[in-house]
């Protein structure tokens, strides 16, 4: 059984990388996605989403009442961010090991 102190912390770490991947966006000094690397597609974006509004759910981030209106708001941001496919591919790949981790 795992205690309830080691989920939240494991959950902080995922929301902090994620709001370090947005600032690191948004800063125009920040060095760009190569123009070679392909963008995420709303499918990817949408998988993303999907993954992270159950994992969210199970974890007690998101209103069970009203899930997707913190789930968009998140999702908006990412879309700004214009995430290469890569980018969103890591994001799919912490939320699996969260998901993972959870399940022990």
């Amino acid at each position: 059984m795992k205690s309830a102190g080691k989920s939240s912390r494991n959950l902080a770490q995922a929301v902090l990388v994620f709001g370090y991947e947005i600032l690191k966006a948004r800063n125009p000094a920040a060095p760009k996605a190569r123009p070679e690397q392909p963008l995420a597609d709303e499918r990817l974006l949408a998988l993303l989403r999907e993954r992270a509004r159950a994992l969210l759910l199970d974890a007690g981030f998101l209103n069970p009442q009203q899930p997707d209106v913190v789930l968009d708001e998140l999702l908006s941001l990412a879309r700004r961010a214009r995430p290469a496919r890569r980018e969103v591919e890591l994001l799919l790949a912490a939320v699996a090991q969260l998901e993972r981790t959870r399940a022990r």
